[in-house]
């Protein structure tokens, strides 16, 4: 049957390690609403959880009682997150256990069990990268491996951090602190624009030349535009500039807005 088919899809997504990518592809397969179909792709850091209900409800999966392998759930309560400092070579078994302590478990639990499989999937893959650039010397590779390396680093005490959550868990049943543990962004007091045109064209005309810089830096990963796309992978560096851009734009679109009142 069709929704048994379905089923077996999306565990097997589940064990695999739960790609974002992969699992976007897989909802446009089998998933049921078209709004959604064009939602989830190139938006990871967002929708990763909801695709992840969206694609258990398609294929009749009990989120609440998700157990990451379709395994019993004695035994997913037994399982606990590795180390995250154990390396790099077993990333796709690492990833379905983790998942697979998520059933039965409180939400905050959950949560960061689920962010500890996308970040160590994160991790293996940049680090997979680094190793690929080999041991050039040249200005271009040694930055790009720097870029990687600090990615590793921020990845680890990252997961270092949530792993010491899941152990007093674990452990004394302690709850961490939401607020503590995903902090809300602090919003910055809104600057007033000012009045003077020639003012509001030059602040425009600024925050013009930072997004196109940026741009260049998430399109190519240098400071200057090359022969070739070099698109600058998913991580916490790509997130800061998509995220830079976007303010950027907003503010741009404000003082067009007053440029029109003037």
């Amino acid at each position: 049957m069709k929704s048994d088919n379905n089923k077996e899809l999306v565990l097997k997504w589940i064990k695999s390690g739960c790609n974002y990518d992969d699992g976007a592809a897989l909802y446009i397969r089998i998933g049921r609403n078209e709004s959604l179909k064009k939602l989830f792709p190139g938006k990871r850091h967002r929708y990763a959880h909801k695709l992840m209900y969206e694609l258990c409800k398609t294929a009749n999966i009990n989120w609440s009682l998700l157990d990451g392998a379709g395994t019993k759930k004695k035994q997913a309560e037994k399982t606990t997150v590795g180390n995250p400092n154990q390396g790099h070579a077993n990333s796709s078994a690492d990833e379905s256990t983790h998942l697979a302590a998520v059933g039965g478990s409180p939400r905050q639990i959950r949560r960061v069990v689920l962010e500890y499989a996308e970040l160590f999937q994160e991790r293996s893959k940049t680090h997979r990268l680094m190793v690929g650039l080999g041991e050039s010397n040249a200005e271009a590779v040694k930055a790009r491996r720097k870029e990687m390396f600090d990615l590793v680093k921020a990845c680890s005490a990252r997961l270092e951090q949530l792993y010491a959550v899941r152990q007093a868990y674990e452990k004394n049943g302690e709850l961490p602190n939401e607020e503590e543990l995903w902090p809300k962004p602090k919003v910055k007091a809104e600057a007033t624009l000012p009045d003077d045109q020639n003012d509001l064209k030059k602040m425009k005309k600024n925050l013009q030349t930072s997004n196109a810089k940026d741009q260049i830096q998430l399109d190519y990963q240098t400071k200057t535009k090359q022969d070739k796309a070099n698109p600058m992978p998913t991580g916490p560096k790509r997130m800061k500039l998509e995220n830079r851009i976007k303010a950027r734009a907003k503010k741009i679109e404000e003082i067009d807005y007053k440029l029109n009142q003037i």
